[in-house]
């Protein structure tokens, strides 16, 4: 008897309708350029986060229009708005920085709390007015470094805190007051130092970070702004100095008023001008 080998048989798909076939291709789409904007995406919050650092880090600020340049085409800007909140959350989360948006000057600022207490500024003056030179292994640089910073920083509350007081705030328009005169401001400097025993700023120390040139590092940054008044009679000049647009978007007047208080013992309510600009009073 001859056994024939049964043909295999392929199984029959059951037919899919014309319809349910275009929802599937349409479907497949859908999930394709779904999984095409989450990538791009991901792509633009790396790219915007490195742009702000860089612009940050170059000019002391990022522009509307370098934020602009990011996103080219019609899809990428759709996803400005989101791709922004995620840069602002990776920074913060990674870097603790935060994104403070100056709406009249149209960027933005990236900024930390500025450390708290003179105290703390003073103890690491001595080892900040050394060169960074003198420190061999790579450990002891990075210490210094982050001395130096911690030092600066303190240095611009202070001469931040000082302008502050310093103006009568009788106008809304506190830009438009006088500024502290530059005399004043390393005198104050200068009286903070010697109540700590420490030696103050040297006059190139005191020009690199509050100048009056633009390129002294707290000017050139935004923290600071400076204006020269020249007699033309005399021929002199009067520096004056003025909270920087970064300042004025980024520091907390409340804090700055009550951070006052606490140090010297006494009551916000003692100065109702200042109170009514940091807004612990009615406009």
């Amino acid at each position: 008897m001859n056994l024939r080998k049964k043909p295999k048989v392929e199984p029959i798909e059951d037919e899919i309708p014309e319809n349910e076939q275009q929802i599937n291709i349409s479907t497949r789409s859908h999930n394709s350029s779904y999984n095409s904007d989450r990538v791009n995406e991901n792509d633009l919050v790396k790219s915007l986060s490195q742009c702000l650092l860089a612009n940050v880090s170059k000019r002391g600020f990022v522009r509307d229009a370098d934020i602009g340049e990011m996103f080219s085409d019609r899809r990428e800007r759709e996803l400005r708005a989101n791709v922004l909140k995620k840069s602002e959350k990776l920074l913060m989360d990674v870097l603790g920085y935060r994104l403070d948006r100056d709406e009249e000057g149209k960027r933005f600022y990236l900024s930390t709390n500025l450390c708290k207490g003179i105290a703390m500024a003073m103890e690491t003056s001595d080892d900040t007015h050394r060169g960074l030179n003198e420190f061999a292994d790579e450990d002891a640089f990075e210490e210094e470094s982050t001395q130096t910073e911690q030092f600066t920083n303190c240095l611009l509350e202070m001469a931040l805190m000082f302008i502050f007081m310093s103006k009568r705030h009788i106008s809304n328009k506190t830009e438009a007051e006088k500024g502290v005169d530059q005399m004043l401001l390393k005198s104050f400097l200068d009286d903070l130092f010697d109540a700590f025993e420490r030696r103050p700023l040297s006059s190139k120390q005191f020009g690199e970070l509050f100048g009056p040139a633009k390129s002294a590092e707290f000017i050139a940054h935004g923290w600071l702004r400076c204006d020269i008044q020249r007699d033309t009679v005399t021929g002199s000049e009067q520096v004056l100095y003025h909270w920087g647009p970064r300042s004025e978007t980024v520091v907390s007047k409340k804090r700055m008023l009550e951070s006052f208080c606490d140090i010297y013992g006494t009551n916000p309510n003692n100065f109702p001008n200042h109170a009514k600009v940091a807004g612990l009073r009615g406009k």
